[in-house]
């Protein structure tokens, strides 16, 4: 930690936000001497998209906003163009983003996709609205604390990062949740020096008598909407019929929150066809809700391998993650098929889960082996 502002070092990080897609008119094709048109349309497959906004961001070191001024974006990595990768596979390159500018308050650039059938493919599914986000890899150079709040749960703190570099654009079909690691490069992967500092303005000023919670700030911080709200948002207005552009609208409106957006796509759609419509139920039925301490104390990896090893070695061993499934499975009143029950609204590093689910499958064949060389 920086003077106890914060991180002072950092890994690439990501961000997701609704896929914004305008397709770029085709040039008339070139003419060859006899001519004859060509088929070389340099124009065909580019598309103009959004990758950035200042959306604040859920993460493990508290709530970022990226600041989307001339000046604290530096493209110098971008200035021959910046890799558009699948799921920011660095060995997944499908095409090349071009002209990276920053339009009302948003970081826009010009795709170009590869003529390989593997980037055609991308092509259509970013066009066929299969894979609607995009996302964007950076590394943070300044990041400046704006806003402290202290309670019971502990210190929330918001940060503008107010100097960064895009590394890589990204379709990704599924946004990452941010908030507790998720949202970083790979584990494991090189953490880069930054600087650090607070523009909250110090006092001396004693607490009043009783008063259980202090707050420091410049300026109010926005309501922060995750990305499974974003997604959230718009499940339902694909679900009423609802365009793309309104969605996005919603989700980038100051101070949204789910329930607020459900009420204005009803009124939206009872407006339209003249009849009261309800919301479609979430899967809430089954839902328990943690804490912020309990989401800390949370470890999807360590319930994973501990419902695994009571199963594959007979064993009754508990943790938290199994109290918290045994809960669940109290109010579950469908049919219990096995498996590991957890909340509806977790905050999951989504690489340490997949990595747990990978260790949990190759120690389910170690054992079964081990079976198979006994008998």
């Amino acid at each position: 930690m920086a003077d106890q502002l914060g991180p002072d070092k950092l890994p690439q990080l990501r961000r997701v936000i609704p896929l914004e897609l305008t397709a770029i008119p085709k040039a008339a094709p070139a003419k060859r001497d006899d001519g004859t048109d060509t088929n070389d349309d340099p124009d065909g497959d580019r598309f103009d998209m959004s990758f950035s906004s200042e959306a604040p961001v859920q993460r493990w070191f508290g709530d970022e906003i990226l600041d989307h001024s001339a000046s604290a974006i530096d493209l110098s990595r971008a200035s021959r163009g910046m890799a558009y990768l699948v799921d920011h596979d660095t060995g997944d390159n499908v095409g090349l983003i071009e002209s990276l500018r920053v339009e009302k308050n948003k970081l826009r650039g010009i795709v170009r996709f590869s003529r390989s059938q593997r980037a055609q493919d991308i092509k259509r599914d970013v066009q066929d609205g299969i894979r609607p986000f995009t996302s964007i890899g950076y590394r943070v150079n300044e990041l400046v604390l704006e806003k402290e709040t202290k309670d019971d749960d502990g210190t929330h703190r918001v940060y503008r990062v107010t100097n960064w570099t895009p590394m890589e654009g990204s379709t990704v079909a599924v946004p990452a949740d941010t908030s507790v690691g998720a949202g970083r490069a790979a584990a494991g992967s090189e953490e880069f020096a930054l600087k650090i500092r607070s523009a909250i303005p110090t006092t001396k000023e004693a607490p009043l008598p009783g008063a259980r919670s202090e707050v420091r700030t410049m300026a109010t911080s926005p309501v922060v909407l995750t990305p499974k709200d974003s997604a959230e948002i718009l499940r339902l207005c694909d679900t009423h019929k609802v365009d793309r552009k309104r969605a996005i609208e919603l989700i980038e409106k100051e101070g949204m929150t789910v329930d607020q957006a459900s009420r204005e796509i009803l009124a939206e759609v009872a407006k339209r066809d003249g009849k009261t419509l309800q919301t479609p139920a979430a899967e809430k039925t089954d839902s328990l809700v943690l804490t912020d301490r309990e989401q800390r104390q949370y470890n999807m990896c360590r319930g994973i391998m501990t419902h695994v090893r009571n199963i594959e070695e007979n064993r009754h061993d508990t943790s938290f993650e199994m109290e918290v499934s045994e809960e669940i499975s109290k109010k579950h009143e469908g049919r219990n098929h096995g498996g590991l029950f957890v909340p509806w609204r977790l905050n999951i590093d989504q690489q340490a889960a997949r990595n747990a689910i990978e260790r949990a499958s190759s120690h389910c064949i170690a054992i079964s082996a081990s079976r198979w060389r006994m008998t």
